[in-house]
C-alpha cells in the first residue's frame, strides 16, 4: 500500500480477513438466489424456469415493446424504413453558407414598463 507521509489511516473493526469476506459474501448470494429461486419459480444461475407457484412460457421477441428487447450501444443507429426514405427527399440547402449560419435566430423579446 502507498500511503502519504504524516496522512490519517485509521482501523475501526481491526485488520481484514478478505478469505472470511470472500466466503461470507458467497453464503449470502447463495441465499439470496435460492430465495429468489422460490419466490420467482426461476432459476438464476441455469438460467431456467423451475416448477412453483409461477408457470413461465416464452413469447416471440417481436411480440414485445422494443425496449424489453437485446440492444447493442455505440454501434450506428438503425433508421426505420420509412425515415431513411423521408431524409433521402428532404431538400438540401444549396448555398455555401455553414449550417449555423442558416439557423433562424430567435429576437429578444423587449419588456417595458408600458402597459
Amino acid at each position: 500500500m502507498n500511503r502519504k507521509p504524516g496522512g490519517v489511516c485509521r482501523s475501526l473493526f481491526g485488520p481484514v480477513d478478505r478469505e472470511q469476506v470472500a466466503a461470507e459474501l458467497r453464503t449470502e448470494l447463495r441465499t439470496q438466489l435460492e430465495t429468489a429461486k422460490k419466490r420467482w419459480a426461476f432459476d438464476f444461475e441455469r438460467e431456467r424456469p423451475v416448477q412453483g407457484a409461477l408457470q413461465w412460457e416464452a413469447v416471440p421477441s417481436h411480440a414485445v415493446p422494443r425496449f424489453y428487447r437485446t440492444s447493442v450501444c455505440g454501434g450506428p443507429p438503425k433508421e426505420l424504413p420509412s425515415e431513411a426514405g423521408e431524409r433521402k427527399r428532404s431538400p438540401q440547402p444549396e448555398s455555401n453558407q455553414p449550417q449555423k449560419a442558416q439557423s433562424r435566430k430567435r429576437k429578444q423579446t423587449i419588456i417595458t414598463g408600458n402597459a
